[in-house]
């Protein structure tokens, strides 16, 4: 469950997150008959609603008194289990670990500072999620039994060794990264690594009064940055902005706000190590210990004494915490610490180890588990495994500690029904309910017990994608379709009506349909939804949940293009490169101020193009720098997707978008390897690329597999390379540079001085809008049409990112005016988990094209024949299909499919 960014309060803090299930598994077929029970009937007539009508379900009741099903709709389909994945996470630790599990945090220093040398003090990071700092319990604490021993020290260094690997969890969303709900997972944290920042309206013409607190008014002095930037205004709409900057502890307000309006917000914490021990500092300086630096993070040393330790609150508290209020950091720090079982190393890896191996005693299945929380888009899972678990849980001593960290509903105390508080009141579910919440963008979930009007216990699950999350709400008064689901459990068995069944999905299949059905990669689990339309006559002829938001992967393209084709332009403007200062002499006085303007045509024989005008109109020397036009990188003011996973970015399949941007702009790296254990030599072609490369590459024995890889560090400014090559052997990757304009006006000074044009030694340098001198050099614009094929086909983003950027602020309207009214696209270029088309309008964007003449290129492109196209969690084959002389639009979609671990999409065009 993902809380949006202007709730208030304690909630605000908090989120939701899941597991992701590669296959279903359990006691009875995908394909039986559903139970013939009135609780089927009820269950089956609000799916049928049409609050459910854009929506995919999978539901599952189980009566555990009397050992029988009672109700099943889809129950081995996959979805996206969101939050409801914290469950799993909580069954194996106390399943491993036990209810009166404690964590515990170390301090450890030298004997030498003992005995009063100067030293640093060591907090060790022993998992403990609820480290607190609010003055009573917790870190001081701790600090004022270190205080006892420890008169001086140098520093607090935080060590978070415990948990190897990424801090981020993976599909996890970049431009979410900055709030409490996605903090980065380590072993030392304090607060759950947030802060809340509150912004309040002074006086007009003012700045806006920023101040910062958690859990009280206290925060780390230095700690965070503020920078400022809103202002107070005596009247109008007003609005704040609140955010942190990637890879800093820097904290940016922007906006407007009207005199005494507040906005506030949840923020991360960048480094949550180094937080704790500031936070630790902070207060052993308040009990009398003098420091000489500030607090830092690092490894301890060997020799160490132990000074003091702290426990934490028992796993069965720790539960009642994470899973009432849904607090993602702690499952995630929970699922780490399985990692370190068994001699793990604490890594999402390890910890995916223990989880599988805790599945089969279960019962529940064959996973894939990629976080402990739920926030990664890639978890699936089926309400038949969710309920699987449940009815494990339910046989074992832990029980009762596992039921009652759920919300309970109806309870009046806030510290006990959580998230839920006043919901389901005056019905037969109050104090009848056990539920576990779950939600992201477009999954509403409930997951728990429920006790019968008979008395009997059911395990239920019940698990809904497609519609947007926010339709659904804890805090209406109306009862959403899942919490009617959930109040006839509690009335069961005293419901009327009778049970009702779905058609077999094979009915009315068109025959040449059948066999591309029969050849779709997921298997009965998945969720599966056609549409096919005679192009002839325009009937839909064939559909098979055709008006379900499915997750559309790389479908969104169609839109795009089909909008960009539709739009007004019919081609870009083309690069201009004009002189920044005044011209005389064969002299450019100033810079060379190089304007993309979006075109994604330029190439790099176009940049020696433009250099070889300007050698040509007599120049021969530029006193300043290169400068290329950085301007608004995208209509949403971000470069990368919206809703892109963080560590997908800065591949070369996914550029920055730019205004700026060289066709094929990338940067190899290649590692040279020497001696066994040595870092292996890096270098970049091109050889001048103006990216940052930290090296943490090994050299491996001669003879073993090569693993190079780059990862785009937290800041977005460059790369951390990592990984193993052969000693004696080289290795290459393939990277997109974090700032394309930049690159292209290296190679643009480059060209330059080759073509004997001296530039200034200041490099190259980005600027906010273009010069106004003289037009030395251009390049005619690429054509829109030209670009249909690529954008559609290429596994790079770049020709659809660069559509986008040419459809303006008015993109998101364009895309939407070509497609159906409830399709949910808050990246048209395909990159984001949570685009969603129903397979009617992909349909209908088919059959438009075709009779519009303006998008014959779309046409054109997608040619004869099906495009098949995975994309992460989902498959498609889309395109026109002849039989018997008539043509069809055909559009087949899949989603609940297990993540391969490739970012990029594999496509195959039609006839290939």
């Amino acid at each position: 469950m993902r809380w949006r960014r202007r709730m208030t309060g304690t909630l605000a803090a908090i989120g939701v997150l899941a597991f992701s299930i590669s296959a279903a598994a359990g006691a009875e077929s995908a394909r039986a008959a559903a139970p013939a029970t009135t609780l089927q009937g009820a269950w089956q007539a609000v799916a049928d609603s049409p609050g459910l009508a854009h929506a995919t379900i999978s539901a599952y009741a189980y009566d555990l008194t009397a050992h029988e099903p009672l109700a099943a709709l889809n129950p081995q389909q996959l979805q996206i289990p969101a939050s409801v994945t914290k469950l799993f996470t909580s069954a194996a630790a106390l399943d491993a670990l036990g209810p009166n599990y404690e964590f515990s945090t170390r301090v450890e220093a030298s004997p030498a500072v003992l005995a009063g040398s100067p030293g640093p003090v060591y907090l060790v990071g022993g998992g403990d999620p609820w480290l607190e700092a609010n003055g009573t319990h917790g870190l001081e604490t701790l600090a004022a039994a270190v205080a006892k021993k420890v008169a001086r020290a140098t520093q607090v260094i935080g060590v978070s060794s415990l948990y190897a690997g990424p801090a981020i969890g993976q599909g996890w969303s970049l431009d979410e990264l900055e709030y409490s709900y996605s903090a980065p997972v380590a072993a030392l944290s304090a607060e759950r690594s947030e802060i809340e920042v509150v912004a309040r309206g002074t006086t007009a013409g003012k700045p806006v009064q920023v101040s910062l607190s958690y859990n009280g008014a206290v925060h780390a002095p230095g700690f965070f940055q503020i920078k400022d930037e809103a202002t107070t205004v005596a009247k109008g709409a007003g609005g704040a902005t609140i955010t942190r900057l990637p890879g800093t502890e820097t904290i940016v307000v922007q906006g407007s706000m009207l005199p005494g309006r507040v906005a506030a917000d949840y923020l991360s914490v960048g480094d949550p190590a180094l937080f704790a021990a500031a936070l630790f500092q902070q207060a052993l300086a308040q009990d009398g210990v003098h420091f000489s630096a500030q607090a830092a993070t690092g490894a301890a040393p060997q020799g160490l004494s132990a000074v003091a330790s702290q426990a934490s609150r028992p796993l069965s508290y720790l539960l009642q915490m994470q899973n009432r209020f849904s607090i993602n950091s702690m499952a995630d720090i929970l699922f780490r610490t399985l990692g370190t079982l068994a001699g793990g190393d604490g890594s999402a890896a390890a910890a995916e180890a223990q989880m599988a191996a805790f599945d089969a005693r279960a019962g529940v299945g064959a996973r894939t588990q990629v976080d402990g929380s739920g926030l990664s888009p890639l978890d699936l899972t089926s309400a038949q495994q969710v309920v699987a678990l449940l009815r494990y849980a339910a046989s074992r001593p832990w029980y009762e500690a596992f039921k009652t960290s759920m919300m309970e509903a109806g309870n009046p105390d806030t510290k006990v029904c959580g998230v839920i508080c006043g919901h389901f009141a005056g019905t037969a579910a109050v104090d009848k309910v056990w539920l576990k919440t779950g939600n992201l963008d477009n999954q509403w979930n409930y997951a728990g017990y429920a006790t019968a009007a008979d008395g009997h216990t059911i395990a239920f699950a019940i698990l809904v994608e497609g519609p947007l999350a926010q339709q659904m709400s804890y805090y209406g008064a109306a009862l959403s379709p899942i919490d009617q689901m959930t109040v006839d459990l509690a009335r069961w068995p005293n419901l009327s009506g009778a049970a009702q069944g779905r058609p077999p999905a094979e009915a009315g299949v068109p025959s040449f349909l059948a066999p591309l059905l029969a050849g779709l990669p997921g298997n009965s689990s998945a969720v599966t939804g056609g549409a096919a339309i005679d192009l002839a006559t325009g009937r839909l002829v064939w559909q098979e949940q055709g008006g379900a938001l499915i997750r559309a992967g790389w479908l969104p393209r169609l839109g795009l293009v089909s909008a960009a084709l539709a739009g007004k332009a019919k081609s870009f403007a083309g690069a201009a490169l004009r002189a920044g200062g005044a011209v005389a002499g064969g002299v450019v006085h100033g810079p060379l101020v190089l304007d993309g303007r979006d075109d994604p045509g330029i190439t790099a024989a176009g940049l020696v193009e433009l250099a070889q005008a300007v050698a040509a109109a007599g120049v021969h020397a530029v006193t300043g720098p290169v400068e290329y036009v950085v301007g608004p990188p995208s209509p949403s003011g971000v470069r990368w997707p919206t809703n892109a996973p963080d560590d997908a970015l800065g591949q070369a399949y996914l550029p920055p978008a730019s205004r700026l941007i060289a066709a094929g702009d990338s940067v190899t790296v290649e590692a040279v390897a020497g001696v066994v254990g040595s870092a292996p030599q890096l270098a970049t072609a091109p050889a001048d690329a103006p990216v940052q490369i930290e090296n943490e590459a090994v050299t491996g024995p001669a003879g073993t597999p090569a693993t190079l890889a780059a990862t785009l560090d937290p800041t977005g400014s460059g790369y951390v390379v990592t990984g193993s090559v052969p000693s004696g052997g080289s290795a290459e990757v393939e990277v997109a540079p974090p700032a394309a304009g930049e690159l292209a006006a290296t190679g643009l000074r480059d060209a330059l001085e080759a073509a004997g044009v001296s530039v200034g030694k200041a490099g190259v340098l980005g600027v906010a809008r273009p010069a106004s001198g003289a037009l030395l050099a251009s390049l005619p614009g690429t054509a829109v049409a030209s670009l249909a094929a690529g954008a559609l086909f290429g596994a790079s983003t770049e020709d659809a990112s660069q559509l986008l950027l040419l459809l303006g602020s008015g993109a998101q309207k364009g895309v939407a005016a070509q497609l159906g009214t409830t399709d949910i696209l808050p990246d048209p270029t395909g990159f984001a988990l949570n685009d969603y088309m129903t397979p009617e309008s992909v349909a209908a964007v088919l059959a438009r094209a075709r009779s519009q003449s303006a998008e014959q290129p779309l046409v054109k492109a997608l040619g004869s024949g099906l495009w098949h196209v995975a994309a992460p969690g989902t498959y498609a084959e889309v395109g026109y299909v002849t039989v018997q002389g008539v043509p069809y639009a055909v559009v087949l979609m899949q989603s609940g499919l297990p993540f391969t671990g490739s970012w990029a999409p594999q496509i195959s065009p039609p006839g290939q």
